[in-house]
């Protein structure tokens, strides 16, 4: 059974029930020169003691369908989306579930040199590239994807897959 999914930009309002996303602020630079802008204090988050940093390479295919999505429990994963828009089919954290809830799936367009900051819990997948490679960068503890990645398929146990439109 395919489900047609509808995509909207992600903007730091409607990204906080995922977690929370960082991008150029739209205030004055806090220092700089003609060379550069420095802006200071921008957000504060703590990474974990044993930072895993890790590269994604993800190629367009004809049809965007999303039927995959894992979580971790225990750790937020960082995504900096180095080249291309991508596209994060999203479910929010729900931990007293073993599936997640496709009645809160929601896809977003995230924009080429975003950092999407995805909280503990919530699931996702492999980003989606809007038109062309896209490259991104993964930040999560050391060996997160071996020891705190839960996994399902809904297309292999219950036949269900979504378009992105």
């Amino acid at each position: 059974m395919s489900y047609n999914l509808n995509v909207i930009d992600a903007t730091p309002e409607n990204f906080k029930r995922f977690g929370f996303l960082l991008e150029k602020p739209e205030r004055e630079p806090d220092g700089g020169d003609d060379t550069f802008n420095w802006w200071r204090d921008v957000i504060n988050y703590q990474l974990p003691d044993n930072v895993f940093y890790g590269f994604l390479e993800c190629f367009p295919q004809d049809k965007k369908t999303v039927s995959k999505f894992e979580r971790h429990l225990n750790t937020s994963e960082t995504l900096v989306v180095l080249e291309g828009d991508v596209i994060l089919a999203l479910v929010e954290a729900d931990n007293e579930k073993e599936e997640p809830d496709l009645d809160k799936l929601s896809a977003v367009r995230v924009k080429q040199g975003t950092v999407a900051v995805l909280g503990k819990g919530v699931w996702h997948f492999a980003p989606i590239p809007v038109d062309k490679v896209s490259r991104v960068m993964v930040i999560f503890e050391k060996d997160t994807d071996k020891n705190d990645l839960y996994l399902v398929d809904l297309k292999e146990q219950k036949g269900i897959e979504y378009e992105i439109v």
